[in-house]
C-alpha cells in the first residue's frame, strides 16, 4: 500500500457517537464507557468487571491488550503480572498455560482473560449491543501483537462484524500504521495525554478518533482543541471524541457541559446541543449514568446545580487546577521519556498531509 494513501478511507466508528437522551431527543449526552470493566468494584479488566459494567448501565467497555510469549493476546493494563496477580514477570516472559492458572490479588480473585473470551462475552445475549475499545499498549512488537489480534478477530464470529462494535485505540505512530495495515476495516483513535501530540496524528489522518485524559479538555488551550477536534473534518461523519478516566462528580458534570451550547436571544438564555463529547471513560458507570440523570434534571428544571461558596468555589477551582497541572506534568516526563526511547514516535513526512 502507498504510504501516502494509508489513511484513505479510514472508517469511522457511529456506535461510538453521542446519543440522544430518552428525555430529549435533541439532548445529545456521552456514552459511558467502563474503564478496564468495572474497575471501581471488580478485578479490572475480568469478564466478570465487564459484565457487571454492562449491568450497570455502560454503553461500552474500554479494555487493554498485551501478547504472551507463546501469541495469546491477554487482557492487562499492565505488562507485568506484580500489580494484579502478585507474580514478578512480565506477560511477554510467560506462555499462556501459566498464565491461565494465575488469579488475581483483588477478591473474588478471577482469572485473566484473552481476546477470545472478551469477544464471546460480547457475542452473549444482553451484550451484542455493546461496544470495546481497545487499547493497544506499546510494549510489545507491533506487528506481533496486532497480527495475533487479527488472528483473533477473524477467529471467533459475532453477530454482527467485529469492526462495527470495536474501536482500536493507539497510543503512537508506528501502532497508528501498523493497526490501519493490518486491520484496515476497523476504525482508529489515537490515546493520549497531550493535545499537541493527538493533533500532529489529527491533522494529517481524516476520520481519526481522539481519546484524552480529561484534564486536557479544560482552559482555553482544551476547548479550543475540542471545537478544532470536531471541525477539523466537516465532509465526513465525525470521528469520536472521548476522555478519560473521569470518576469526580465535578468533573463528569463539567464534561456534560461541553454538548450544550448557551446563547442569548430575545433577553432569554436559550441552551440547545452539539455534538462535542462522545463518550467518558470511567471507572464507575453507574456513577456517571447517575451524574448524567442529575444534570438532565437541571436542565429539565428539577433541581439546581449546588451553588459553592467563594471560599469552596476557590478550593474546588485550585484543587481542580492542581490535578490538571499534576497530570500535566506527569505527561510531560512521561513524554520525554518516551520520546527518548522512541515510543512517542511521529509519522514520517509522506504520510501528512494537512487537511483544509
Amino acid at each position: 500500500m502507498d504510504p501516502a494513501s494509508l489513511f484513505d478511507d479510514l472508517p469511522d466508528a457511529p456506535f461510538a457517537a453521542a446519543i440522544p437522551s430518552a428525555r430529549d431527543p435533541a439532548r445529545l449526552l456521552p456514552q459511558t464507557v467502563a474503564h478496564r470493566g468495572y474497575k471501581a468494584q471488580w478485578p479490572e479488566n475480568s469478564l466478570e468487571g465487564m459484565r457487571a459494567a454492562v449491568q450497570a448501565g455502560a454503553h461500552g467497555i474500554e479494555t487493554d491488550v498485551h501478547l504472551t510469549r507463546d501469541g495469546v493476546v491477554v487482557m492487562s493494563h499492565d505488562a507485568t503480572l506484580k500489580r494484579c496477580y502478585g507474580v514478578a514477570k512480565k506477560i511477554a516472559d510467560c506462555d499462556w498455560e501459566y498464565i491461565s492458572t494465575l488469579r488475581s490479588l483483588r477478591s473474588p480473585h478471577v482469572g485473566m482473560p484473552r481476546l477470545s473470551d472478551v469477544l464471546g462475552l460480547l457475542a452473549e445475549d444482553g451484550m451484542q449491543k455493546t461496544w470495546c475499545v481497545l487499547d493497544i499498549k506499546i510494549d510489545d512488537d507491533a506487528d506481533q501483537l496486532l497480527s495475533s489480534m487479527r488472528q483473533v478477530l477473524d477467529s471467533v464470529k459475532g453477530p454482527v462484524p467485529w469492526e462495527e462494535r470495536i474501536l482500536l485505540g493507539c497510543w503512537n505512530a508506528t501502532y497508528i500504521t501498523t493497526a490501519r495495515r493490518l486491520l484496515p476495516t476497523f476504525p482508529l483513535s489515537h490515546i493520549s495525554w497531550s493535545r499537541s501530540y493527538s493533533q500532529h496524528f489529527g491533522t494529517a489522518i481524516p476520520n481519526l478518533g481522539f481519546s484524552l485524559h480529561f484534564s486536557t479538555l479544560s482552559g482555553l488551550l482544551g476547548r479550543r482543541f475540542l471545537r478544532h477536534a470536531r471541525g477539523a473534518h466537516p465532509m465526513v461523519p465525525a470521528a469520536p471524541v472521548m476522555t478519560w478516566t473521569v470518576n469526580q462528580d465535578n468533573w463528569m458534570w463539567w464534561l456534560l457541559d461541553r454538548n450544550l451550547v448557551r446563547d442569548h436571544q430575545g433577553g432569554k438564555d436559550v441552551v440547545s446541543s452539539a455534538r462535542v463529547l462522545d463518550a467518558v471513560i470511567t471507572d464507575d458507570p453507574r456513577q456517571f449514568r447517575a451524574a448524567c440523570e442529575r444534570w438532565e434534571d437541571e436542565l429539565d428544571g428539577k433541581r439546581e446545580r449546588p451553588r459553592l461558596g467563594l471560599v469552596s468555589c476557590v478550593r474546588s477551582g485550585w484543587g481542580d487546577g492542581w490535578e490538571a497541572a499534576k497530570f500535566t506534568l506527569l505527561w510531560v516526563v512521561l513524554q520525554a521519556v518516551r520520546r527518548f526511547s522512541k515510543r512517542l514516535d511521529t509519522l514520517p513526512d509522506v504520510m501528512k498531509r494537512k487537511i483544509q
